[in-house]
């Protein structure tokens, strides 16, 4: 899975925001499998992941980060969603921003964590299924909040 746009009235694929006062940096990353993927008879999967609250390298607390995988199966009309929240019991998870560099605006990190499935409202789960993320990895040039840099930005 891929950082990438999933249509053209898709949300953006990378959204950061950084606030030069605090030093703090906000972002938001949505990694789509590849069509070729789909071909080889995979599910069509989504995984959203944004955190905030990032100040430095090193590792985020669970509480600053969520994600959220949503899975199509091939019949229509059906949707598998997943999600990690850090309030969700019996849960791991792992954010570490391996790389910041605010002069260069570049961030690079790695992630894993557990995930329920959501069933019916929001906040109901089945806490007997669940989804293990292992070894994700992003390396980006963000825009600072305001600026554009072409091929990082609503264009993907």
């Amino acid at each position: 899975m891929v950082p990438r746009r999933g249509g053209l009235w898709s949300p953006h694929t990378k959204q950061f925001r950084y606030n030069e006062k605090t030093g703090e940096l906000w972002f938001w990353i949505k990694f789509k499998a590849d069509k070729k993927d789909y071909e080889c008879g995979y599910t069509e999967r989504l995984l959203i992941c944004c955190a905030d609250s990032i100040f430095s390298e090193g590792e985020v607390c669970a509480d600053k980060f969520s994600a959220i995988l949503r899975s199509y199966p091939e019949y229509i009309g059906k949707r598998e969603i997943y999600r990690y929240f850090s309030d969700l019991p019996d849960l791991s998870a792992e954010l570490i921003i391996t790389k910041l560099d605010t002069s260069e605006n570049i961030i690079s990190g790695t992630f894993a964590f557990e995930m329920y499935q959501n069933i019916g409202d929001v906040d109901d789960y089945d806490f007997e299924n669940k989804l293990i993320i292992s070894e994700g990895r992003f390396d980006f040039v963000y825009c600072p909040q305001g600026e554009t840099i072409k091929g990082y930005t609503n264009d993907d």
